[in-house]
């Protein structure tokens, strides 16, 4: 059965490639950075369809390697920031919200619960809210000017989605790095 664990290792497989992607020239640090974060979108199982998804510790060691290589695209994508600003985008794409049941329109559950054809409709529903949430968050972070509180918004909620799982060490320095870089950045 594949859980939390393998995802999180599968991921972790895509370093090698992100780290010569981050050697290109032109952008390949941005792009690097960004492809951190769609990894970091997809380290985990389908919590929703069962909760034995989340794994039996496993994702640690992934988590750490992972966390290691995004905190020095941080650094680096700190200093490429500072060399060359790029004018803000006029209107940033709005990220939905994170999936709930709430969000399902599959009529009234006459037993209290969902039929089978109505939770088929739930799952398709999921997949359709999560995709387009998943490319929304492509679009911003590709024009934000703001990196650091995008990236910063994206990681921390991840982050406390999957500690509700009971999975924790989810881009720790990368995130506490991202906060000094923000408060920096807002002034005290």
């Amino acid at each position: 059965m594949y859980n939390s664990d393998n995802y999180a290792k599968a991921m972790a497989d895509f370093l090698p490639e992100v780290t010569e992607l981050s050697d290109m020239d032109d952008g390949g640090v941005k792009l690097a950075f960004n492809l951190m974060l769609y990894l970091g979108e997809h380290v985990h199982g389908d919590f929703y369809m069962c909760i034995k998804m989340s794994g039996f510790g496993g994702s640690e060691r992934p988590y750490k390697e992972l966390d290691e290589v995004m905190l020095g695209l941080v650094e680096r994508r700190k200093d490429e920031a500072t060399e060359n600003g790029a004018p803000e985008a006029t209107s940033l794409p709005t990220v939905p919200h994170r999936w709930t049941e709430a969000d399902a329109d599959v009529g009234v559950f006459k037993t209290g619960r969902p039929n089978k054809q109505q939770r088929n409709q739930i799952v398709r529903q999921r997949e359709e809210w999560t995709k387009e949430r998943s490319k929304k968050a492509r679009e911003r972070r590709e024009i934000t000017k703001d990196w650091v509180g995008n990236a910063l918004l994206e990681l921390t909620d991840q982050r406390d989605f999957l500690a509700d799982y009971g999975l924790d060490g989810y881009f720790i320095k990368s995130i506490a790095r991202l906060e000094e870089l923000k408060s920096t950045t807002n002034g005290p």
